[in-house]
């Protein structure tokens, strides 16, 4: 049953240390997206943390709180990190400081889907990006998104996100959440970590405690693979993990990192399951009450932001792989008749996405992913 309109009243205060929209880096020596693109070092990385501005409230400038479960250290950095400080960045820029971006990281704002969802709706702050794949208690406009095995590439997302699917996917998430798609942050492809033991087929999963997103189709497929669901926050998850509550979880190769999973899981599988992308969103009635001028700097901005991460995850990969196997992590990179295990498990998923989307939604979305396919020589 879809969640509607939840009344959450949140209250929060920070201080994070004021910078320009473009300012550099401390003891910088090279762009943070190189950096980690080029396999630098955690000890370089730390040195080249960015300070995220603060808006001056007496500036008289209209200030938009951005609530984000980013770490501090990942801003200008991660996937998600470069496309939040070119939210930041061009807003101020293109507004000439008439409008900014007050951006909350670490869960300071909120931290599970009700607060983040629901601050959205109640106007606790105004904008928020969050992965498509908590909103399957609200709305099912991103069960496109969800289907595991779905997309062959990267550029058919994208392609999916930015053609006929995603606009209804606009249309559903508005009408059932009040939430308004700026963009997406993508953060790459899904692979499965635990604790206990190697993974290679669906038999090495029976029976290990697996948290995925708390959404019915994610669940329908780990549970089709004999994983036990376990429902943790993400801003829990590594206790839970640590504390051996949960034996493994799926993640994308930035969030591992970023989170220091690597420090509690001893095994990646490179099950590549699923694509996650982090939508980026406003209540709809705060982006109605600004002017036409604004709305279309912070579409803008948005659109670069989304361009920006998707070169971003694309670069990161490689290193962030070799970190992994640095950090001490087993790596299993799965042969194409493995793979094809896991394929087959979780086929009968599908049914579920399709009552969950409806069949004309459904249709359509096999169809463009088909097109697709077909258009980047990739059948």
């Amino acid at each position: 049953m879809k969640k509607k309109w939840v009344c959450l009243i949140l209250a929060a205060a920070m201080t994070v240390t004021m910078t320009s929209c473009l300012g550099s880096t401390q003891q910088t020596t090279q762009t943070p997206s190189s950096a980690q693109a080029n396999g630098a070092t955690e000890s370089q990385t730390q040195s080249e943390v960015i300070e995220i501005p603060k808006p001056d409230a007496k500036s008289g400038a209209k200030i938009i709180r951005f609530a984000s479960n980013l770490t501090t250290s990942e801003y200008g950095i991660s996937p998600t990190g470069i496309a939040l400080k070119c939210i930041v960045d061009e807003v101020n820029e293109k507004s000439g400081g008439k409008m900014l971006i007050d951006l909350y990281p670490g869960s300071q704002l909120a931290s599970k889907n009700d607060q983040i969802i629901g601050g959205l709706q109640t106007g606790a702050f105004e904008m928020t990006n969050h992965a498509t794949g908590n909103w399957g208690d609200y709305t099912s406009a991103f069960a496109a998104l969800n289907v595991p095995y779905l997309y062959k590439s990267n550029e058919v997302v994208h392609e999916i996100l930015d053609g006929i699917v995603g606009g209804h996917m606009a249309e559903k998430c508005l009408e059932d959440t009040g939430a308004t798609i700026l963009g997406y942050i993508e953060i790459g492809m899904r692979h499965m970590t635990n604790s206990k033991k190697e993974i290679r087929s669906p038999k090495d999963i029976a029976g290990l405690k697996m948290r995925v997103m708390s959404d019915p189709i994610q669940i329908a497929a780990m549970e089709a693979l004999g994983g036990s669901v376990v429902s943790v926050a993400y801003s829990e998850l590594f206790t839970a993990l640590q504390q051996r509550l949960v034996d493994g979880q799926e993640n994308p190769l930035n969030n591992i990192n970023s989170q220091k999973f690597y420090e509690v899981q001893k095994y990646l599988t490179l099950t590549g399951h699923g694509i996650t992308e982090s939508v980026i969103v406003i209540n709809h009635d705060y982006f109605e009450s600004l002017t036409e001028e604004e709305q279309k700097i912070l579409k803008e901005a948005c659109e670069d932001a989304t361009k920006a991460s998707r070169t971003a995850c694309q670069e990161q990969q490689d290193s962030l792989l070799e970190k992994m196997k640095e950090k001490g992590m087993q790596v299993a990179e799965l042969e194409n008749d493995e793979k094809q295990q896991f394929i087959d498990a979780v086929k009968g998923s599908w049914t579920l996405v399709e009552e969950n989307m409806g069949k004309e939604a459904y249709d359509e979305l096999l169809s463009e992913v088909d097109r697709i396919e077909k258009q980047l020589n990739l059948q």
